[in-house]
């Protein structure tokens, strides 16, 4: 049995027929993708939220060691969901750790229409120091079931991470709080037995901490008495108008030809709370333990 085939020609008419076909098939198609795509950017409706601001800013430097963290957003936002992902820390972080933990405790403040959120630390910041502030991705907007905030709200403002931001500020350098006299001096002899002790400092002092600080006490000590201890010889305290000179007199004289021993321990506070007395602030009016100094005189 043998198979014939036959070759079928097209004529011109036939040919332009066809590829008019194909230029509709064509064109149909790429109409419903414009249509599928258009669609499909439609569906997300509106934009999430996003942060318009943080301060301090990523990058800034000399921040007030009083400063207040605050985030503004552009819309309402729900507020257990931004005060769970936020947290400030000490430090230059670049990994955040799980559940957000070791994160500095503070409280949480948000304005009437719930677009800017501030956080209040506990205390003071630190002199001199990196501080890193982290959020994290999934805040929500109030009254939204939504998806929450994505890192492209909020990328613009620090470094991005897997799963947020971290922004960076450091904080100013204060003058520190230092001792410029004690009297008597360390070492001083013959001195009247009627004699009231002198501090001077170099800013105006907190009295409760610099006096809970301070003990004067008879013999030579060769340990700093605890915190709530200091008292040795009963007496009264005073102080000058801007607070930098603290005076102690004693109820009663000191008794003839003995050595005491004055007590200075550090952590003294300036009076705004915005300096510490550190050890190297008293150093070189006594002999150093391991939290101050001890000055030692000898009466007549």
């Amino acid at each position: 049995m043998s198979v014939k085939f036959e070759t079928y020609k097209y004529n011109n008419d036939e040919k332009r027929g066809m590829q008019m076909n194909h230029k509709i098939v064509i064109s149909g198609i790429l109409t419903l993708t414009t249509i599928f795509l258009a669609g499909c950017a439609d569906d997300g409706g509106e934009a999430g939220p996003e942060i318009v601001a943080i301060s301090p800013a990523d990058g800034a430097a000399n921040v007030a060691r009083t400063t207040n963290v605050l985030v503004q957003f552009n819309e309402p936002m729900d507020k257990s969901s931004c005060e769970s992902r936020f947290g400030l820390f000490v430090g230059d972080l670049d990994t955040i750790p799980a559940d957000i933990m070791g994160r500095m405790h503070g409280e949480f403040t948000w304005n009437a229409d719930q677009t800017v959120m501030s956080f209040h630390p506990d205390s003071l910041l630190m002199d001199s120091t990196m501080y890193s502030i982290y959020l994290q991705e999934g805040m929500m907007a109030k009254d939204s079931h939504g998806d929450g905030m994505m890192i492209s709200g909020m990328k613009r403002h620090g470094m991005e991470m897997t799963d947020g931001i971290i922004s960076r500020f450091t904080t100013e350098k204060t003058s520190l709080p230092k001792i410029l006299t004690v009297y008597p001096a360390d070492g001083a002899s013959n001195v009247e037995t009627t004699t009231a002790i002198n501090i001077e400092y170099n800013r105006s002092m907190d009295a409760e901490s610099c006096e809970s600080r301070f003990g004067l006490h008879e013999g030579e000590l060769t340990e700093m008495p605890m915190m709530g201890m200091m008292t040795g010889v009963e007496g009264t305290f005073n102080w000058n108008s801007d607070s930098t000179m603290m005076t102690f007199q004693p109820d009663s004289a000191l008794m003839d030809s003995t050595m005491y021993t004055i007590c200075l321990m550090e952590g003294m506070q300036t009076a705004n709370h915005d300096g510490t007395m550190m050890l190297s602030g008293m150093a070189d009016f006594g002999s150093q333990v391991d939290n101050g100094i001890f000055a030692t005189f000898l009466t007549k």
